[in-house]
């Protein structure tokens, strides 16, 4: 221990004495150190971190997809949640919810919450317990229950009602109906982010062919997630034989919860920032070392005299080490500052984004691992200079004046290396970054198929309680849109059931009037009702027929009292499907977008194709309904206002309160702003990226200029004796330009191969860019020995300013 304390005596005492050397070292740990401590953080909120709920290992969650036609839902239908949980023996329990928006009364507000309806079992699946109050009974949950129960989300618990748990037993209203309060859900429960949960009640709740119930299941003791798949598969082929018309082709899976709250999209948005930043720790311990290395020429002939005296091998090595810990430690402290502000930035970009993010802190166990980090990354960098340090023979290096002979070139070999691999790292994680820049500019420029400038929306949810006739719903819509568009600024107004790029996407099987084949197969299309208005409001181009009038008005109660004909608008994708190479009007399909709602539907238009849910998708099939037909209750007001959007707002929402004050609005969603948050993970994928390539491409060239520097400073007398034999200048400064130039090419050389193979995890996340894009890798070669070469100008300078006469008396 008391040599142990001596050498970090005399480390301490050697680093504060060169402390532009020790200040080089601990900034370029410190990068290394604080971005792989930022995205570890994230790694263990967002992957590591355990669900809140009880054995999340054995909770699966239930859904139906249909391979044929490559459609897949995160939800089932009711039809199949009934009949697995009834018969398949796999699961220990079973249990649904679904989310939708309601209208919450209270302390004179009117606003919107999110809504989770869902089954006594729920808690049994996730194991919550109520922090306050008790949970949902089974008669509680069964249809036709009398006296509508509440349980208040945690979060909305803390925020309306101050954590007050005498809430318990209030009588709230939810969709203007009365209901008790009987519980808080424990804190834990984020994942769900609903404010207000409600019994769900099979049949009278939601239809039973429509996928739109979550349905989470706790597998038995003892049974794989293979085994509840093939139960599932046999329970879906027993529904689709008895309903083919709505289920067949339809199986259902089992997939670990994890897997849907963590999607792929996300495991490989984490899986790329995590190599980034392996990559550039490695080239912040490559620095070092060479920077250790350097140093150590300099302190050859006093480390040999400490061998003379009688310090052994182990020793030396140590003491090296030891320098090497402390500068490792020193970049530890500034890694946790930077940390900090990393993962601050992190919570900021990604919030909404990516899940469970909001758990992300710099606490024991990342201070821990920051901790460790920086000892592994000491011990790597201050080895191979230990070593090297150790091994140079006494007598040889007592006689020595400098770094030169066969010791010195060894390490300066080791420094060559070092600089390859770095350029050769900086390459890899250009080029990625080079790859999403690419990626992201085409997508910034891909055309939605609608026009978003000075156009917003509205989120308009009826009660049903008030709205239980369709006739209402159409009434309701008619007067405001009359209303809206009477206000002085707005140009168009109408409604939708699908907030563009937020909504989510709806699919609707349907049938084609004489094509057996084609029904065979069930096709399936995007689903949206619409307003008058609507196509005109976002500019979207009609191709052939007309779009819905007032007059397409025929409600529905049941199928038997259609009282007009129905009538659909399809998109050019889907006529182009169904009908190649003949008009589309006149055609009749029938959507089946419920169980009592599967009526024959005659084509009257085709629109342009738009995307709806991400604009880096390809448009896909697509059908329209008229609203004044369907009568959904929640729809999204869009409103084309010149040329102050916000200015028409206040007086829009108002038009709405004149029909029915007890109708609450959100607040407007500006549709560029929509445009732009759709590519938000793109964006701060490719600026994160962007920033570790930064960093790794001013690693390398600092690893370029300080081992051209310390190759000057080696060669003076070269130089000299040069110069003195007729050199120029700008001989001198070719000869070190071209060493630097032919350390960054080799570097290329080996980093574009191992670029072109890594380039492949980064496929999924790029549009319309090849990930072996030829001019992506030509342009960074280019940028690389470009900056290799400005690296370079410094070192070559001072070489060109040699005085040959102090350096031939020198020699």
């Amino acid at each position: 221990m008391r040599t142990l304390l001596q050498d970090a005596a005399y480390s301490h005492r050697f680093l504060a004495s060169r402390p532009g050397f020790t200040l080089a070292a601990a900034l370029t740990l410190a990068l290394g150190i604080g971005a792989n401590t930022a995205v570890f953080s994230v790694l263990r909120s967002v992957l590591i971190r355990p669900l809140p709920i009880a054995r999340p290992d054995r909770v699966v969650l239930v859904h139906e997809i249909d391979a044929d036609r490559g459609v897949s839902y995160n939800s089932c239908s009711q039809r199949l949640f009934l009949a697995a949980r009834d018969r398949a023996d796999v699961f220990q329990s079973m249990s649904a919810y679904y989310g939708r928006i309601a209208n919450f009364q209270g302390g004179g507000q009117l606003v919107t919450v999110n809504a989770a309806q869902t089954d006594a079992a729920f808690f049994d699946v996730t194991g919550f317990v109520p922090a306050v109050g008790r949970a949902f009974s089974p008669d509680e949950t069964r249809a036709g229950a009398p006296g509508p129960v509440a349980i208040l989300g945690h979060g909305f618990w803390t925020r309306r009602f101050g954590a007050d748990p005498a809430v318990v037993g209030r009588v709230i209203r939810i969709d203007d109906e009365p209901m008790a309060v009987i519980g808080v859900m424990p804190a834990t429960e984020g994942w769900m982010q609903a404010d207000v949960y409600l019994p769900l009640q099979p049949v009278v709740t939601v239809s039973q062919s429509r996928r739109i119930l979550r349905v989470t299941a706790r597998l038995r003791e003892g049974v794989s997630i293979e085994k509840a798949n093939q139960a599932l598969a046999i329970v879906a082929e027993g529904i689709g034989e008895e309903w083919p018309e709505l289920h067949r082709g339809w199986t259902a899976r089992a997939i670990p919860f994890r897997d849907f709250v963590v999607g792929p999209d996300t495991r490989r948005l984490l899986a790329v920032l995590a190599g980034a930043v392996l990559l550039v720790l490695l080239m912040a311990c490559a620095n070092l070392a060479s920077l250790l290395l350097a140093r150590a020429v300099g302190r050859r002939r006093e480390i040999a005299i400490h061998a003379a005296l009688g310090a052994g091998r182990i020793r030396l090595v140590r003491r090296v080490l030891t320098e090497a810990l402390m500068l490792a430690a020193l970049g530890a402290g500034g890694g946790v500052l930077i940390a900090l502000w990393a993962v601050d930035a992190f919570r900021r970009f990604g919030a909404g984004r990516i899940p469970r993010l909001d758990g992300t802190v710099v606490d024991g166990t990342v201070l821990a691992f920051a901790a460790g980090l920086a000892i592994v990354t000491g011990l790597v960098a201050g080895l191979i200079p230990a070593i090297q340090s150790s091994r140079a023979p006494v007598g040889e290096a007592l006689k020595e004046a400098g770094g030169s002979g066969t010791a010195g070139a060894t390490r300066q070999r080791l420094r060559t290396v070092l600089v390859i691999g770095q350029v050769a790292l900086a390459a890899s994680l250009l080029t990625g970054a080079a790859l999403l820049m690419r990626s992201l500019a085409r997508a910034a420029t891909v055309d939605p198929g609608l026009e978003t400038a000075n156009r917003y929306a509205i989120t308009v949810n009826l009660p049903p309680t008030s709205y239980e006739m369709d006739d209402r719903v159409v009434s309701f819509w008619r007067t405001v849109l009359e209303g809206v568009r009477e206000v002085p600024g707005v140009v168009a107004a109408s409604a939708t059931s699908d907030r563009w790029l937020l909504a989510g996407r709806r699919i609707v099987q349907y049938e084609v009037e004489g094509d057996a084949e084609m029904n065979r197969r069930v096709p399936v299309a995007e689903l949206r009702t619409v307003t008058p208005g609507y196509f005109e409001t976002l500019g979207i181009p009609v191709l052939e027929g007309r779009t819905f009038a007032d007059s397409d008005a025929g409600t529905v109660q049941t199928p038997g009292e259609k009282r007009m004909p129905f009538v659909v608008l399809v998109s050019r994708t889907l006529a182009a499907r169904q009908w190649p190479g003949e008009s589309a009007v006149g055609k009749r399909i029938r959507p089946r977008v419920g169980d009592n709602e599967a009526f024959w539907s005659i084509v009257i238009g085709v629109v342009d194709d738009i995307r709806q849910s991400a604009v880096t998708e390809s448009p896909v099939p697509a059908v329209y309904l008229p609203e004044y037909q369907y009568a959904w209750l929640r729809l999204f007001l869009l409103v084309h206002a010149e040329p102050d959007p916000a200015a028409t707002f206040a007086p829009v929402r108002a038009a709405i309160a004149a029909v029915d004050p007890t109708v609450p609005t959100d607040d407007l969603l500006p549709l560029p702003e929509l445009l732009a948050d759709s590519l938000a993970v793109e964006r701060s994928t490719t600026i994160v990226l962007t920033v570790f390539a930064v960093v790794a491409v001013l690693l390398a060239a600092v690893g370029v200029y300080g081992l051209l520097a310390y190759a000057v400073t080696c060669r003076t007398q070269e130089f000299g004796m040069r110069m003195a034999l007729g050199a120029t200048r700008g001989d001198l400064l070719r000869l070190i330009v071209g060493e630097g130039f032919r350390l960054a090419l080799r570097g290329v050389v080996i980093g574009i191969p191992i670029a072109f193979v890594l380039a492949g995890s980064l496929r999924a996340m790029l549009f319309e860019v090849s990930p072996n894009d030829p001019l992506t890798y030509a342009a960074v070669a280019g940028l690389l020995l470009v900056v290799a070469v400005a690296a370079c100008l410094a070192p070559g300078w001072r070489a060109t300013h040699v005085d040959p006469a102090a350096a031939l008396r020198a020699e």
